[in-house]
């Protein structure tokens, strides 16, 4: 019963090694956007299992992979520079408030000398904030040189020449997106997480998995596929939300359709089992920064929801506030902030605020008298305010 359940059973150790041994990784976009996102040491630990890989045959990934790479790699090195902008307007933001919720204990307690602990409080978040601004210099000159010259997209134009599906004509994506709207609809994975999004870009998960079963078909090898999406129409998940093993419905789909065998792991796993399996040099500073990554590609795909606001160009530098409820429910005195920064998306400037991991729920928004707006959160969706 084994053999015919294998979406029901952990993997064993001689399956693991038969995988590394002898299938194909496939690799989601959130892994190729990744070389944008983790430190030197990571990056050039994760291109070197790529090159091994290459050199195995081992390599391959979806149309659907490539094209959201490219959709979205210019917006993914401007995020990495706007976080710069945004921790340090945060910092400024503490400051401010620090000092304003310090301010009546000057009058009301004799023995905190209130003014030294504000200086001293003040000069620390200075620092650091400091600090912040000589790193975003420091970065700024290779990102920006990235958009003119990228080093990181030849490298994987590199590793996967050949190594790319074809894409599905016209006829066939209709189609499939009629499948997927079913799917989504029955709840059969992978993909209904994605409905609350617009247009066709609901049905990309849809179309990566149709993409990854066809090719399976043509293999006859396992299929090892790496993702750092942590939805739950992908994985398992323990009760505090952590991806476990691949549902078993993939699975199962898989060896039906393909008669192969599914494993998944997210990129800090992938990167720890390479050291094993591909005997390399132990280095737990990348898994480490690897697992962070991680964390936070999967932080907004689990049961919490992302906030955009988008603003006019005479917006930016303004702090945006989010205050918990509506109405009579709403606490003045409990917010969070987010400062209006230019950004590129799909080649075009913008001028956007995000709050990017929110509990669901109801939200107000207020940027002075002009600028208000309601919201209700929603897990796994991201919402947008349009004030342009």
């Amino acid at each position: 019963m084994r053999d015919l359940f294998p979406g029901f059973n952990n993997r064993t150790d001689e399956e693991l090694s038969e995988c590394w041994q002898e299938g194909i990784f496939v690799f989601d976009t959130n892994m190729l956007l990744n070389v944008y996102r983790y430190t030197q040491k990571t990056r050039e630990r994760y291109f070197e299992v790529l090159d091994l890989l290459k050199e195995r045959n081992q390599l391959w990934i979806p149309y659907q992979v490539a094209y959201e790479y490219q959709d979205n790699r210019t917006e993914v090195i401007q995020g990495q520079l706007d976080a710069y902008t945004e921790v340090s307007n945060m910092l400024q933001t503490t400051i401010q408030k620090l000092e304003s919720s310090l301010e009546p204990y000057k009058r009301k307690h004799g023995f905190i000398d209130i003014d030294k602990l504000t200086e001293e409080l003040t000069s620390a978040i200075k620092k650091a904030k400091t600090t912040i601004t000589q790193g975003k210099e420091k970065d700024k000159k290779e990102y920006e040189a990235l958009k003119k010259h990228d080093r990181l997209l030849e490298k994987l134009e590199e590793l996967f020449q050949g190594n790319i599906g074809s894409p599905y004509s016209n006829s066939r994506l209709e189609e499939i997106y009629r499948q997927a709207q079913l799917r989504i609809e029955l709840r059969i994975p992978p993909g209904w997480e994605d409905e609350v999004k617009n247009s066709f870009k609901a049905y990309g998960d849809t179309i990566l998995w149709f993409q990854l079963v066809d090719y399976a078909r043509t293999q006859n090898k396992p299929i090892i596929f790496v993702t750092d999406d942590g939805k739950k129409d992908w994985w398992v998940r323990d009760a505090k939300g952590k991806p476990v093993k691949p549902l078993p419905r993939l699975v199962q789909e898989m060896f039906a359709e393909a008669g192969v065998l599914l494993h998944m792991y997210q990129g800090y796993e992938f990167l720890g089992q390479a050291e094993h399996f591909l005997k390399l040099e132990e280095k737990p500073d990348v898994i480490a920064d690897a697992m962070t990554v991680t964390e936070q590609n999967t932080s907004a795909s689990k049961d919490k929801g992302a906030l955009v606001v988008y603003a006019k160009k005479s917006m930016r530098g303004r702090i945006i506030d989010l205050y918990p409820g509506f109405h009579d429910e709403v606490n003045l005195k409990i917010f969070l902030t987010s400062t209006v920064v230019e950004s590129i998306v799909n080649g075009q400037t913008v001028f956007k605020a995000n709050f990017p991991s929110l509990e669901p729920g109801n939200y107000t928004l207020s940027s002075g008298m002009r600028y208000y707006a309601r919201v209700t959160i929603l897990a796994g969706e991201i919402f947008e305010v349009d004030w342009r």
